[in-house]
């Protein structure tokens, strides 16, 4: 018996949609950096916390806490969060024509949200911290 694999007709196989080490904030100093200096946005479900990048990709980091649920419930907001960045976000954000460091925390309402809802809520903080970076960037130059 041979498996097929079957491609969405929507899905576009030339984006690189891997999700590298260089596209993570992993070390604390690096969240402590994106926390004291970046723009702050909360929605129902997440706050986004968001640093203009000199150079480099943008990249990500999680901060899920105990507060909203157990490891298993943690583990699955993080994989939302982090697909919709991967294979959906991260492709708009760069179009922009700036690179950020995003930490997007969850909330405990998170637990349990499906993707999408978890995506309308990252995209209305998105579209909302975004004119506060500009006017930054404009006033840095």
């Amino acid at each position: 018996m041979t498996s097929h694999s079957v491609t969405p007709p929507e899905a576009d196989l030339t984006r690189d949609e891997s999700f590298p080490p260089a596209a993570r904030l992993r070390r604390p100093e690096e969240f402590r950096s994106v926390f004291r200096d970046g723009k702050r946005v909360g929605g129902r479900y997440l706050v986004v916390h968001a640093l203009l990048r000199e150079e480099g990709p943008s990249r990500l980091g999680l901060a899920v806490s105990r507060k909203v649920g157990r490891a298993i419930v943690r583990n699955r907001v993080r994989r939302r969060l982090r697909e919709i960045f991967r294979r959906r976000l991260r492709h708009e954000i760069e179009n922009e024509g700036m690179t950020f460091d995003l930490v997007l925390r969850a909330l405990p309402a998170a637990a349990g949200r499906p993707e999408h809802e978890l995506e309308a809520d990252l995209r209305q903080a998105w579209k909302r911290v975004l004119p506060r970076l500009r006017r930054r960037r404009e006033s840095a130059e």
